[in-house]
C-alpha cells in the first residue's frame, strides 16, 4: 500500500513538473510538485524499512526510493545504499528490468553533480577519468533496459541524456597547472 501511495504521489507531482513546458509554474504547483515527490520517497522509504528484505518486492521499495530521491534531490551517500541494496539484488530472481534505467540514472546523476562542481574550472585527468568511468558504469544497464524493452519510453531519453553528458565531460577543459 505505500508504495501505490507513493507512486501515485509521484506520478501527480510528475504531471505538474510536464506542464511547465507549456506554461510556467506558479509558486504553489511548484511547491505542491515538490512537497508530492518528498512524500513519495517518504512512502518508498518507509516501505523499504517494512518489507521483507530480499523479495520483489522490497527490491521495488529500493528502486522507488532511488528514483524519487534523485527526483527529490536528495543527498548521493543517502541514496547510495538504495543503489548499493539494489544492485545486490541484480543477482537474484527479485530483479526486474525496470530497475536497469533507475540505476543507469543515478550514475548519470553522480556524474551531472560533478559537472555542476567543476562548472567553469578546468578539470584535471583523474576528475575526467572518474567522470568517464561513471559514464560507463551508466552505460551497461542502460543497453539493459533498452534490450528488456519493457515499454518505459523514458530509457530513450536517458540514453540522448547520457550521450549529451559523454560529450559534455570529453568536452571539458584541462586543468592548467
Amino acid at each position: 500500500m505505500l508504495l501505490a501511495l507513493g507512486y501515485v504521489l509521484f506520478n501527480a507531482a510528475s504531471r505538474i513538473s510536464v506542464s511547465k513546458e507549456v506554461r510556467p509554474l506558479d509558486s504553489m504547483e511548484s511547491k505542491l510538485a515538490e512537497e508530492w515527490t518528498q512524500m513519495s520517497y517518504s512512502l518508498g522509504v518507509e516501505a523499504a524499512r517494512v518489507l521483507e528484505r530480499g523479495t520483489l518486492r522490497w527490491s521495488f521499495a529500493l528502486n522507488h526510493c532511488l528514483y524519487t530521491g534523485m527526483a527529490a534531490e536528495k543527498d548521493s551517500e543517502e541514496l547510495s545504499k538504495y543503489h548499493e541494496s539494489l544492485r545486490q539484488m541484480e543477482a537474484y530472481s527479485v530483479w526486474n528490468a525496470r530497475f536497469a534505467d533507475t540505476v543507469a540514472c543515478f550514475y548519470m546523476q553522480l556524474c551531472e553533480n560533478e559537472l555542476r562542481r567543476v562548472r567553469g574550472e578546468g578539470v584535471s585527468r583523474k576528475t575526467r577519468g572518474w567522470m568517464e568511468h561513471i559514464i560507463g558504469e551508466a552505460e551497461t544497464p542502460l543497453k539493459v533496459a533498452r534490450a528488456t524493452h519493457f515499454g518505459d519510453i523514458a530509457v530513450g531519453e536517458h540514453e540522448a541524456y547520457l550521450e549529451r553528458l559523454r560529450w559534455t565531460v570529453r568536452s571539458l577543459p584541462r586543468r592548467v597547472r
